[in-house]
């Protein structure tokens, strides 16, 4: 359940053969009360999986959409994204 205030807890698991360059991810609402951006710079791995987490802030309405987006870029030049859609619950 996510819930404002909060925490957004999960992972992200990557994989490319031509080697993983950089992970964004993106976090927002779709009211655009809260933004949130993260870059990681990759070793090349081929296959790798890393921790998500967000601290959700006070104050967000429950119903309120949040969107989650990654975008992975490899060493052949290749992104691909993937992203979900959470809503915000009533508090605890």
């Amino acid at each position: 359940m996510l819930t404002s205030p909060g925490q957004l807890l999960g992972a992200v698991h990557l994989y490319d053969q031509d080697g993983l360059r950089r992970l964004r991810l993106s976090v927002f609402t779709a009211d655009s009360a809260f933004a949130g951006d993260s870059t990681l710079f990759l070793s090349g791995d081929a296959e790798l999986t890393r921790p998500i987490n967000w601290v959700i802030p006070a104050g967000l309405t429950p119903g309120l959409r949040l969107t989650v987006v990654a975008r992975v870029d490899d060493f052949a030049g290749f992104t691909t994204t993937d992203s979900v859609k959470l809503n915000i619950a009533n508090g605890p």
